[in-house]
């Protein structure tokens, strides 16, 4: 979740990180979106051509929006759904 990568990536954190279900239903997002439409959230030549070295980075990139991807689904009750729970603040999910 961007959470938990901010925490990671931020060096200057000492803080401990407090597990929350909102921490599990942003990656269940993923696997969903991945099992609905049979594509990666994070592309391979996006991480491969370096726009992004790895995931973390991308998620805690500002300019970083799921839903994009998300409305590429045509179902709109499952893209309102996916929406939820790849919102990138965790009080959202």
């Amino acid at each position: 979740s961007p959470e938990v990568a901010k925490a990671i990536i931020d060096e200057n954190n000492n803080k401990s990180i407090q597990a929350s279900i909102s921490q599990d239903i942003f990656p269940l997002g993923l696997v969903l979106y991945k099992l609905f439409t049979g594509k990666d959230f994070f592309s391979k030549d996006e991480i491969e051509n370096g726009q992004h070295p790895n995931i973390p980075n991308r998620l805690i990139d500002p300019d970083f929006n799921p839903s994009n991807e998300i409305q590429q689904i045509s179902d709109r009750p499952f893209q309102k759904l996916l929406e939820d729970m790849l919102q990138i603040d965790p009080k959202k999910r």
